[in-house]
């Protein structure tokens, strides 16, 4: 029996992994199923990275 090799695709944002129904693999797929994220294939955002940046717009609205 021939093995089929599938792409299977992961979220970072909410971490879920995925093979989608189509044999099509030369585009991407628009979101992910789960948390509907338009930005699934995208980085993740570092949680020190965040709060920093979060901090900076802190003080820049109190200064105005």
């Amino acid at each position: 029996m021939p093995i089929e090799l599938r792409k299977a695709y992961v979220c970072a944002k909410c971490d879920h992994a995925w093979m989608p129904n189509y044999q099509d693999w030369t585009e991407l797929p628009a979101k992910c199923p789960k948390c509907k994220s338009p930005a699934w294939n995208g980085a993740k955002r570092d949680k020190a990275k965040e709060r920093e940046i979060q901090e900076r717009r802190d003080v820049i609205s109190e200064e105005w």
